[in-house]
């Protein structure tokens, strides 16, 4: 029922093209006019991203109850690169630009805020990743960032990651993990506790692990980054938290 309501709402939203109508070639090298279509939790709206005249936009449609024009929230110049939902009045989105530094040019990524009416849009983190969404209907997910600090050597550079839970309704937010040297990612169980994180630190990879925010990380394996060994990366804990599927 879903999958045919979306292709519907995608079909509606596409303008009307004569069957047997050439197209030129620049309308095949052009950004789609809808791309990444993404279901609200309880499936009442569609966040997509849009093409409009050429400029890159946000949509967010209610497609449950009376038809209303997609609300517009503009990037102000930035690429989207992913679109999330984490309750039915809030979305986090992945955006990213390029920038010239000393003649150089840079590509910077950052998270924001978003609410779903367009009202609120604010920045979160650059270089962050959402590790943890809240399942309750709140607004809570946890945030994992990197920041320069100093004896975090990463191959050359200074690096250490923190992973915050941040109340986008309130803008609240407060440190589950607190940086520790080399560690540059964090990973989190189905109830919020950040509970291992993968880095590197004087030529080798480590996981440090803890069973719940209460306790301290420990080290629990370390490989020859020269030698290009890793360690294992969990990709997600099962529901109770008691198991973990791994990247070998």
């Amino acid at each position: 029922m879903i999958r045919a309501l979306t292709a519907a709402l995608l079909l509606a939203l596409l303008p009307a093209t004569p069957a047997h109508a050439e197209r030129p070639i620049a309308q095949f090298a052009a950004a789609p006019l809808i791309a990444d279509p993404v279901m609200s939790p309880s499936g009442a709206k569609m966040a997509m991203i849009l093409n409009v005249d050429g400029t890159q936009m946000l949509g967010v449609r209610n497609i449950v109850g009376a038809a209303a024009a997609p609300v517009l929230i503009n990037t102000n110049g930035n690429e989207v690169h992913w679109v999330m939902w984490v309750n039915e009045d809030w979305l986090v989105v992945g955006v990213g630009h390029k920038e010239t530094v000393g003649g150089d040019e840079r590509y910077y990524t950052s998270t924001l805020a978003i609410s779903a009416d367009g009202r609120r849009n604010r920045v979160l983190e650059s270089s962050s990743n959402v590790i943890w969404v809240a399942r309750d209907g709140s607004a809570r997910i946890l945030l994992s960032f990197a920041g320069v600090r100093s004896g975090n050597v990463v191959y050359g550079g200074t690096v250490a990651a923190e992973a915050d839970e941040i109340d986008l309704e309130s803008g609240h937010r407060r440190v589950i993990a607190r940086p520790v040297r080399g560690v540059w990612n964090w990973y989190a169980d189905a109830q919020g506790n950040v509970r291992a994180g993968v880095g590197i630190r004087n030529d080798h990879h480590i996981l440090v692990y803890r069973a719940s925010n209460g306790d301290m990380f420990r080290e629990v394996e370390r490989t020859n980054a020269r030698e290009r060994e890793y360690v294992l990366v969990p990709l997600f804990f099962s529901a109770d938290g008691t198991n973990a599927t791994v990247i070998a």
